[in-house]
Formats: C-alpha cells, sequence, structure tokens
C-alpha cells in the first residue's frame, strides 16, 4: 500500500515537472522542446475547447494520476500523449493528452482546470493548436 503511493507521488511529481517545463513561451522555446506542425496551408487548427475539467476528476485511460493539478488536454481522437502547441491570449504553450475521455458536446478537446487557469481559460471557446513535431 505505502509502496503503491509511492509509485503514485512519484509518477505525479514527474510528469508536474515535465509539464512544468513544457509550459514555455514557444517564442523563446529552446532546441530541447518540439517545434510545431503547422496545419495544412501554415496556420493553427482552430477547435472549441472547455475548461470543464469532468475528465480529470478520476484516472485517466492514459495511465495518469488525474487531480485539480494535473496539466493537460483530454480528447477520444488522439493517442495518449500526443503532444499539442495551444497558443492562447497571445502565449503558446506545450502540452499533451492525459485523458481520452469525451469533451463536452460540440468540444474537440477538454482543458484540465490547472492548465485552463494558467492559458486563463475561462469558459469554451475556439483556441489556436498545432501538434508537437517528433524530437
Amino acid at each position: 500500500m505505502l509502496a503503491q503511493r509511492l509509485i503514485a507521488l512519484a509518477g505525479i511529481a514527474l510528469l508536474a515537472a515535465l509539464l512544468a517545463i513544457s509550459l514555455k513561451p514557444s517564442e523563446s522555446h529552446d532546441r530541447s522542446l518540439p517545434g510545431s506542425i503547422p496545419a495544412p496551408g501554415g496556420g493553427w487548427y482552430t477547435n472549441l475547447m472547455a475548461p470543464t475539467g469532468t475528465a480529470f476528476r478520476a484516472s485517466g485511460s492514459c495511465g495518469f494520476v488525474l487531480g485539480p493539478r494535473s496539466l493537460g488536454l483530454s480528447s477520444p481522437l488522439y493517442p495518449c500523449r500526443t503532444k499539442i502547441w495551444l497558443h492562447v491570449n497571445g502565449t503558446t504553450v506545450l502540452t499533451q493528452v492525459i485523458s481520452r475521455s469525451a469533451p463536452p458536446p460540440g468540444a474537440t478537446f477538454e482543458v484540465s482546470p490547472a492548465l485552463a487557469r494558467k492559458i486563463g481559460l475561462e469558459e469554451t471557446r475556439e483556441i489556436e493548436w498545432r501538434f508537437a513535431a517528433r524530437s
């Protein structure tokens, strides 16, 4: 029981550290972060993203221990750990799919509450995004 808790806490700490490192503006990201892959035509994809957080209340199908501090996206359309650049309110951040739960109706992604706070997403709205290149 104690060993399981320690493993879970270590996993949470590792995930938090990795996401904290990756949540940098893209204009200054270093060579260790993946680039972004433009949408066809050279721009960004635009889809509705919801900050409701319902997909992040329990462990998801991606193997992450999810909770109020989880940073990431939920979408049944993309595989777990798919890296995605978001461009919101003049800031570009790197995140990943951490849950395969369905977002609210009409939305393509659900944004975890912690990530929504970091990027200033207070309501469901269109967000620009790109896939991250493989590093």
